[in-house]
């Protein structure tokens, strides 16, 4: 075996500087008030699409099935 293959490999270890933003209160509760906000929305607008394509399909059910006039 040669040298190069006995050798190991260094591992890579980033060192750098670790940068400490502080952020005030105020803006921390925003940002999750608006999350939360948005997450609801999303979450409305969803359940709306999700009603309307079962009540569709319902009703398509309904005038397959339901007695022929």
């Amino acid at each position: 075996m040669s040298a190069p293959e006995r050798r190991t490999r260094a591992r890579e270890v980033f060192v750098g500087p670790r940068l400490h933003a502080s952020v005030a209160p105020f803006r921390r509760v925003r940002s999750a008030v608006v999350l939360m906000v948005l997450s609801a929305l999303f979450g409305l607008a969803l359940a709306a699409a999700l009603a309307a394509g079962i009540g569709f399909l319902v009703e398509a059910l309904l005038h397959a099935v339901g007695p022929s006039s």
